[in-house]
This record gives C-alpha cells, sequence and structure tokens, in this order.
C-alpha cells in the first residue's frame, strides 16, 4: 500500500468544510429547552377543567411560545449576521442558521405535542355538548313523526 492518496479522497477533504453535518443544533436545543420552563401551565395536575379554561390556558401558551421563537429568532439572526462577516465562507453561517430553523421547528413540535392532550380534551367536551344538543332534540322530532 502505498501512501498515495487517490484524487476522490483529494476532493473529498476539499470539501469537507463545506459538508453539513446534520446533527442537532445542541446550544439552540439547550437554549430553547431553558425558556421552555416560562411557558404558562394548561391546568393545576389532577383538576379537571373547562374548556373555557383550556381555550385560555392554550391561547396564552400560543402568545408566549410565538413571542419566544421570534424574540430568539431575531436574536439569533443578528448574531449570525454579525458572525457572517468574518467567517471565511458562507456556508457555515448557512449551517448554523438551518440548525436554528431545526431547533426552532423541533420546540414548536415539542410544544403542541404538550399541547395536544389539552386539544383532544376540548374536542371531546365539545363532541359531549353537541351529542347532548341532538338528543335533546330527537324526541321532539318524534312527535312531529
Amino acid at each position: 500500500m502505498t501512501g498515495a492518496v487517490s484524487v476522490e479522497q483529494r476532493f473529498f477533504a476539499k470539501l469537507q468544510p463545506f459538508r453539513f453535518d446534520p446533527a442537532p443544533g445542541t446550544d439552540d436545543d439547550r437554549r430553547l429547552r431553558g425558556q421552555l420552563a416560562e411557558l404558562p401551565p394548561l391546568a393545576p395536575p389532577g383538576a379537571e377543567a373547562d374548556a373555557r379554561t383550556l381555550m385560555d390556558a392554550l391561547a396564552a401558551r400560543e402568545t408566549r411560545v410565538r413571542e419566544l421563537v421570534d424574540r430568539y429568532h431575531r436574536q439569533r439572526m443578528a448574531e449570525l449576521v454579525q458572525a457572517n462577516l468574518t467567517v471565511p465562507h458562507s456556508f457555515e453561517i448557512l449551517f448554523q442558521r438551518t440548525r436554528l430553523i431545526d431547533a426552532l421547528h423541533r420546540l414548536v413540535f415539542t410544544v403542541a405535542l404538550e399541547d395536544l392532550p389539552a386539544l383532544v380534551a376540548l374536542r371531546r367536551l365539545d363532541a359531549e355538548k353537541e351529542l347532548e344538543f341532538k338528543r335533546s332534540l330527537v324526541p321532539k322530532k318524534r312527535e312531529k313523526l
């Protein structure tokens, strides 16, 4: 085996700085997870909530997450713009921006999954009200027949 490096190996070595590493941006994830603690709770544990309370809690959480994502995105984009002035190629900034967007998506999906049981409960309450209304109409419709 000779110590010669093939053309393909040299080519890939030159491309290495420009290859995207899809590993999650743990720094962004860690910062965002820390700010998730500021979200208002949906309901006290073990408490049965009515539809109005759940809707208010979901709206408050949605507003808080929207503000959190907006503030963090603006802050990180300003940092990336400043960093863009000092990097030798723009791929590094592009990769960091991609990791930032991925972290924001993970955060939003995490919050959505946490809110899913409350949304299911809301739908269930709505279906129960509709069922009661339909059942109250059945005797009236039978009288008409």
